[in-house]
């Protein structure tokens, strides 16, 4: 029986602004890179693999990865403005809320 554990790389994904726009965003240095991939980082846009930053740097600037960050934009820009949209209701229906206490209590 074989009792070898291999730690499975992590799927890479960006971050994004409050404008929808997707960007890289990777951790400072080697070491903090390692720390938070310890198995290596995968990246979806068409399956790079690979443990080191520098070369995961290197990758995100080729053209693939970059018409991946413009297709994520489009493809979730609607349902983003939704979300914040929401959450701009749910912070009036709460000041809404706390009035309505306001009075109740007074």
């Amino acid at each position: 029986m074989n009792n070898d554990l291999s730690i499975k790389e992590d799927t890479y994904s960006p971050r994004i602004n409050n404008d929808g726009t997707y960007f890289d965003k990777l951790p400072p240095n080697q070491k903090a890179f390692t720390g938070k991939y310890p198995g290596g980082v995968k990246c979806p846009c068409k399956g790079y693999q690979t443990t080191s930053r520098s070369k995961f740097k290197s990758h995100t600037i080729c053209k693939t990865h970059k018409m991946w960050l413009e297709e994520l934009a489009i493809k979730y820009k609607e349902p983003i403005k939704k979300i914040k949209d929401l959450e701009e209701i749910a912070k009036q229906q709460q000041k809404i809320i706390v009035n309505y206490s306001n009075i109740i209590e007074n």
